[in-house]
């Protein structure tokens, strides 16, 4: 058990790294579409 914690940590890690990346893309493409619905009410 001992030789596989490291593994599973780094898997953890991995995990929640990969969430918050899909997380902030998710954000970042919602602000980009508020953003564009702006525009298009400015217009």
């Amino acid at each position: 058990m001992k030789e596989n914690l490291p593994f599973t940590y780094f898997l953890l890690r991995y995990m929640l790294g990969f969430l918050a990346v899909v997380l902030g893309y998710r954000s970042s493409i919602g602000d980009y579409h508020l953003l564009y619905d702006q525009v298009e009410i400015d217009r």
